[in-house]
């Protein structure tokens, strides 16, 4: 036992490193080069949102933090605690303790959480397997992604492809929904993996309370409110998992009603905290607003795209859904939950409705279960078919997966509100490498910029001022920035209009210039109250130009 716990945690530390090499490369080749990693190689914006809250927690602002991605006063207060704010503000106080800076977060923290997602993946096969070469099967499959989203390059060589194909499978990433892919999944925001993690430990617990008979209750309470926190859609799902399931052993498995019970009691504190998350929609046109704009920029999964991200696994998942429900046996339940698991993923899918992604997390674990529950059950299929079986498979996931590791240093990674695509090999892999300069700038602002202030800058370098800085931006996060259409035209036109609409601050006001993002600098731009304020010194830092402007009657 001892053996195969070292063995687990050599494999977990092989596969966090393997996550995580693009960025363990983009942090050397940033340093050597005379420049700065700036912390993520994908979905920067993201990232950076989540770092302001990591700065508050390294503030020691905890409870409540800075709302600094948008310059409206009065706010609901319920801001401070959705996107799982809490959650980084908290982590980002112990990351505070360590004194490492904070472009360094995402990679200690996530390689950390890679570590112990490997371990608590391992022992849920575990629980829900019958051999250890069983498990050593599922385990595999978190290192490969069987996704057929490569055939989509194929596709768009025909003529008038977007007539036939939906956009969102044509033009689909060839690695696929960060979410759906083991690979990119792990190494993505930290409360993704957290949230999986914990899923995770959910799904473990509900297997002892209803197979084992343990009364562990309260755990398994506990781990379906954080689920529910951390990503309100994890929570909405695995109440409808664990209701399916009950509904299924009443059925099938000749469960009382009165064991019933106490399990969905367990479940009324994730409810409402889902049904808190959701109803917020519903309270007031802000929120209705709010939510709306951060639901639809997360995309849509529909059946094809999800049959295309399961890829070749697809038949055999079909196969065993289709064998397990039938033939119920209690030793299968966890066979049985991750088919159900599934089977809402289907119905979520068919739906096809904007921000279904945020459901997806974490599909690669009741996939590698039943997946593996076939390959180990085809004792009556002739030797030579399961040869051929095996080989075809093989290839068919062969693609997918070396896409998914080159895909860094060989891919086209998009880069919000920019002409121009990047990997790892590009001359230029700015803003994944920030020049001394522009990091020196950010220090800057963290010295000079004061909390009543404003900073206005392009679109990319503003993501950046919050987290690195502490600082309020005018515009930087398309979610988090209220009316950011609205704010990202002003800036664009301030040349033209003179204006910033939906500043309320009576401090200071400054333009920031980077080599990379010009902003126009007039003389005098008017704010919402009507007063002018007038540029009153300019800052000049080398590559960067900070222009600071003040109310002109004071």
């Amino acid at each position: 036992m001892k053996k195969a716990f070292s063995n687990t945690y050599v494999m977990a530390a092989i596969w966090a490193l393997l996550l995580y090499l693009p960025n363990l490369y983009a942090l050397y080749w940033s340093t050597i080069t005379g420049g700065n990693f700036s912390g993520s190689i994908v979905n920067i914006h993201d990232h950076n949102v989540y770092l302001s809250s990591v700065r508050d927690g390294m503030n020691g602002e905890v409870w409540i933090g800075q709302l600094l991605f948008t310059t409206e006063t009065d706010l609901p207060q319920p801001l401070h605690f959705v996107h799982a704010s809490l959650f980084y503000r908290l982590i980002g106080w112990l990351f505070g303790l360590t004194n490492l800076p904070i472009n360094l977060f995402y990679l200690v923290v996530g390689l950390l959480l890679a570590f112990i997602a490997f371990n608590a993946y391992s022992r849920l096969f575990t629980e829900c397997l019958e051999s250890h070469g069983q498990v050593k099967i599922a385990t595999t499959f978190l290192f490969v992604f069987p996704g057929l989203l490569w055939i989509n390059q194929i596709l768009q060589e025909f003529p008038n492809a977007e007539s036939y194909v939906p956009n969102n499978v044509l033009f689909a990433e060839l690695w696929g929904n960060p979410s759906m892919n083991p690979i990119t999944h792990n190494s993505y925001m930290p409360h993704f993996v957290a949230a999986n993690i914990i899923v995770t430990l959910l799904f473990c617990s509900f297997l002892h309370v209803i197979r084992d008979n343990r009364t562990s209750y309260l755990l398994m309470s506990v781990y379906a409110l954080i689920v529910a926190y951390l990503l309100p859609s994890l929570g909405i799902l695995w109440l409808a998992i664990v209701s399916t399931v009950l509904v299924y052993l009443i059925l099938v498995g000749r469960m009382s009603v009165s064991d019933v019970i106490p399990v969905i009691l367990s479940f009324i504190p994730s409810g409402l905290m889902s049904i808190w998350s959701y109803s917020l929609a519903f309270r007031s046109d802000f929120w209705a607003k709010y939510i709306y704009a951060n639901v639809i920029v997360n995309g849509t999964i529909d059946l094809p795209l999800l049959i295309l991200h399961i890829g070749v696994f697809t038949p055999l998942i079909v196969w065993g859904s289709f064998k397990l429900l039938i033939f119920y046996d209690n030793k299968h339940l966890g066979h049985v939950i991750a088919t159900i698991w599934l089977f809402w993923l289907f119905v979520l899918a068919l739906a096809s409705f904007p921000g279904s992604p945020r459901f997806m997390d974490g599909i690669y674990l009741p996939i590698s279960i039943l997946v593996t529950y076939i390959i180990s059950n085809m004792h009556n299929v002739p030797n030579s078919v399961r040869k051929w079986l095996y080989t075809i498979t093989t290839l068919l996931v062969i693609p997918g997966t070396l896409i998914t590791y080159i895909y860094p240093w060989y891919g086209h990674l998009y880069l919000h509100f920019s002409d121009k695509r990047i990997n790892l090999r590009s001359d230029d892999i700015w803003p994944i490498r920030l020049s001394i300069t522009e990091m020196d700038a950010l220090h800057w602002i963290k010295d000079n910029v004061g909390m009543n202030d404003v900073v206005v800058a392009g679109p990319i370098f503003s993501s950046f001022v919050p987290g690195f800085s502490g600082a309020k931006v005018y515009l930087g996060h398309i979610g988090r920035t209220i009316d950011f259409s609205q704010k990202l035209s002003a800036v664009q036109g301030i040349n033209i209009v003179n204006r910033l609409p939906s500043i309320e601050s009576d401090g200071s006001v400054w333009f920031v210039n980077t080599s990379h993002e010009i902003v126009s600098t007039p003389q005098k731009i008017y704010i919402d109250d009507g007063s002018a304020h007038c540029a009153v010194a300019d800052f000049d830092l080398g590559d960067v130009s900070i222009l600071e402007y003040t109310n002109c009657n004071s």
